[in-house]
């Protein structure tokens, strides 16, 4: 990321936002995983109180990449695919 004094904004090059994609990818993959749920995408309980603290993680690094504008295909680590490797 670099700042733009012409700008005066931020800018950055789609290789780091790739790379940032990347990172957040697999931290979603290593959170479900080290969670034990599927990499797939999959429903999950209805209820809010059925939350883990993995799913909470995963919704930091997702609320976080959304932030800088990047979607990563879903609002819940449970929606998104990570079966994939970046």
């Amino acid at each position: 990321m670099r700042y733009h004094a012409t700008l005066k904004r931020f800018t950055l090059t789609q290789d780091e936002l790739n790379r940032a994609a990347g990172s957040a990818m697999y931290a979603l993959r290593s959170i479900k995983e080290g969670a034990g749920m599927s990499q797939s995408p999959h429903k999950r309980g209805v209820a809010l109180v059925a939350l883990e603290p993995c799913d909470h993680a995963m919704k930091g690094v997702i609320d976080c990449m959304a932030a800088v504008g990047v979607d990563l295909g879903g609002e819940w680590g449970n929606e998104i695919d990570t079966s994939e490797e970046w």
